[in-house]
């Protein structure tokens, strides 16, 4: 099986939401075998099973078993790195969430969006794959995962 990669720059926001929440990143990245200074590399990526580690330590060591939803209070446009110019750049919040679909594998292979019309409305469906490991339920939204 191939394994599924994340890019290093939408990692650094999850690094940047757990300090936020007061949570010593570096530790938690040292106990999932991360390296840290990784995240500071052009072009890095990282292996999906090591980063649902991440999210088992983080709910773990926070005693928040939603952590993954605290991203709220720290998410940034440059956590999509390039993804998110091209989506601050649509004219309309559907023509950005097209591109998001569009463009997701630039940032991770390990999830896939799919966006539904639904008579006069929208549905966004995420499918997360964990790789050898399953999608920590701190992260994984309700619904497939694989």
């Amino acid at each position: 099986m191939r394994k599924r990669m994340t890019s290093a720059v939408w990692v650094k926001g999850i690094a940047e939401m757990l300090a936020a929440e007061g949570i010593d990143a570096r530790a938690l990245f040292a106990g999932a075998g991360i390296d840290f200074a990784a995240l500071d590399a052009p072009g890095a990526r990282l292996p999906t099973e090591k980063i649902s580690r991440l999210w088992e330590l983080a709910a773990e060591r926070s005693g928040n078993p939603a952590i993954g939803l605290a991203h709220h209070r720290v998410a940034k446009p440059a956590a999509f790195d390039v993804v998110g110019y091209t989506m601050m750049s649509c004219a309309s919040l559907l023509d950005g969430f097209e591109r998001l679909v569009r463009y997701m594998l630039i940032l991770s292979d390990a999830l896939t969006m799919i966006l539904n019309q639904e008579r006069d409305s929208y549905r966004v469906t995420f499918e997360l794959f964990g790789g050898d490991r399953p999608v920590p339920q701190s992260i994984a939204p309700t619904g497939r995962q694989g």
